[in-house]
C-alpha cells in the first residue's frame, strides 16, 4: 500500500515578546514622586538601569515565533500601537534611519522610535528625550505605557491570527503585545529671568528704603511650574535672607561686603536681601 502525504502551508506561531521598561535622564529623590531632596539630588546620571539616580534610554527586546513547515523564512513586524490608551495603525517610517542591525523603524511622535529587525524579530526602543518633549516632561513618579501589536508572516502570507495565544493553546510568554512602560524623572527648574522692578538708591536712615525686583523660573516636568520654591543660593543651601555685611582691612578702611546668611552679632549690617512668595 503506497501512501502519499502532501505538505500545506502552516501559519508561524508567535511564543514570546519581550516587555521593556525604560526611564528618561534627570535628578531624583528618594522613592516615586517625593519632594525630598537627597544628597545625589544633583549627581550626574548614570548609563543603565532604571532605579533611582540611574537612567535608561534605550532598551531591547525580540519577537520569538516558530513554523512547522522546514526552511520557511518568517518576516517580522508591528501592525498598531497604543500610546496611553489611544490605539493607531502602525506603519513603517520611511525616512528614518534604522540603527545598526536593524532594518525597519517605526516613529512614536514625542516617545521616541522603535527598531526591528524583520528577519531575526530583534527590536529596539530608544527613548526621545528632546527637551520639552512628551517624556521631558514627566515628572517623578509619572509613567507613560506604549502597547506594540506584533506580527509574523510566513513566504506565503501566512500569519499568526493571535499574538497572545500559542498553537498549543498556552498564553504567550509577555502577552500579546510588546508593553513598553516609561518612567519620568525629576528635571531640574530653570531661572529664566531676573530684573529689577523698581530702580534707584537706597537711603541710609530713611524711614523705608526698598527696591524689588523679580526671579522668573519654569521647570519642564508636568504640574511643578506652580509649587517652586525660590530662594538664594549660599554656601551650599538655600536662603530666603541674606545680610549685606561690610568688610573692612587691616587698617580698618572699607573693603567691600559679604552676604552671610544670620545677621551679625554686633548688629553691623548694610541692608538685607529677602526673597518671599514661591
Amino acid at each position: 500500500v503506497g501512501l502519499t502525504i502532501k505538505g500545506a502551508n502552516d501559519a508561524p506561531d508567535i511564543t514570546g515578546v519581550d516587555d521593556l521598561t525604560l526611564k528618561d535622564k534627570g535628578v531624583w529623590a528618594d522613592g516615586d514622586g517625593t519632594d525630598k531632596l537627597n544628597p545625589d539630588e544633583n549627581d550626574a546620571t548614570r548609563a543603565g538601569g532604571t532605579g533611582a539616580g540611574q537612567h535608561q534610554l534605550t532598551a531591547d527586546g525580540k519577537i520569538v515565533a516558530v513554523d512547522p513547515d522546514h526552511g520557511d523564512k518568517l518576516t517580522y513586524g508591528f501592525e498598531s500601537v497604543t500610546v496611553n490608551g489611544v490605539t493607531t495603525p502602525l506603519t513603517p517610517d520611511a525616512g528614518a534611519t534604522p540603527q545598526d542591525g536593524f532594518d525597519t523603524v517605526y516613529k512614536i511622535d514625542g516617545y521616541g522610535e522603535l527598531h526591528l529587525n524583520s528577519e531575526t524579530g530583534q527590536y529596539r526602543f530608544v527613548l526621545d528625550d528632546q527637551k520639552n518633549g512628551e517624556v521631558d516632561r514627566l515628572a517623578e513618579g509619572e509613567k507613560a505605557e506604549i502597547s506594540f501589536s506584533p506580527t509574523v508572516h510566513d513566504k506565503l502570507g501566512a500569519s499568526d491570527q493571535d499574538s497572545g495565544v500559542t498553537r498549543e493553546g498556552a498564553s504567550a510568554a509577555g502577552g500579546k503585545s510588546v508593553d513598553i512602560t516609561i518612567i519620568g524623572s525629576n528635571e531640574r527648574p530653570t531661572v529664566e529671568t531676573t530684573a529689577w522692578n523698581t530702580t534707584g538708591e537706597v537711603t541710609e536712615d530713611a524711614a523705608e528704603s526698598k527696591i524689588f525686583g523679580k526671579i522668573t523660573a519654569n521647570d519642564v516636568d508636568a504640574g511643578e511650574k506652580g509649587s517652586l520654591v525660590y530662594g538664594f543660593a549660599h554656601e551650599g543651601n538655600r536662603a530666603t535672607t541674606l545680610y549685606v555685611v561690610p568688610r573692612y582691612d587691616s587698617n580698618g578702611n572699607p573693603a567691600g561686603y559679604t552676604l552671610e546668611a544670620e545677621a551679625p552679632k554686633d548688629g553691623n549690617y548694610y541692608g538685607t536681601l529677602r526673597i518671599t512668595g514661591s
